[in-house]
């Protein structure tokens, strides 16, 4: 039915126009960027297994922005934006935020190797920064 199918573009459309608005403001984005676009890949995907959506091109088209604007840099924003503490990490995003660490301080130096150390020892005890009503058990750490 019509309205059927314009609430399922209704769906599809307002993750993408989340991801235009943070592209296009002041503030820092990365890690809400991420988190966006990472939900996006999740709805598609609920999309396709209910069959609301046959067209399996719309998920490669997502795929390929995925891969074009995925860097490092977004996942580890992710990780360390208060905003997210409580949210359960993609191990890509944790993945990514041990890869900025080898970036910033040289890859397995000292240094990269303490802050990953003190930020996934922080997430597992819910200290500093850290702290708050997160459900630290379902990390993916």
């Amino acid at each position: 039915t019509f309205w059927a199918k314009a609430e399922l573009f209704l769906k599809i459309v307002q993750p993408v126009l989340t991801v235009l608005k943070i592209a296009d403001r002041d503030t820092p984005g990365t890690g809400v960027l991420y988190h966006e676009m990472f939900t996006m890949g999740i709805l598609l995907d609920q999309q396709i297994e209910s069959a609301a959506i046959a067209d399996p091109e719309l998920k490669a088209a997502w795929y390929r922005r995925w891969c074009q604007l995925h860097n490092p840099l977004h996942g580890a924003g992710y990780c360390l934006d208060p905003h997210y503490h409580q949210h359960k990490h993609p191990a890509d995003a944790v993945e990514d935020f041990m890869t900025m660490c080898d970036k910033v301080h040289g890859p397995g130096s000292a240094a990269s190797l303490l802050a990953q150390h003190q930020w996934t020892a922080a997430y597992k005890r819910k200290k500093g920064a850290l702290a708050g009503e997160t459900p630290w058990k379902q990390l993916q750490l």
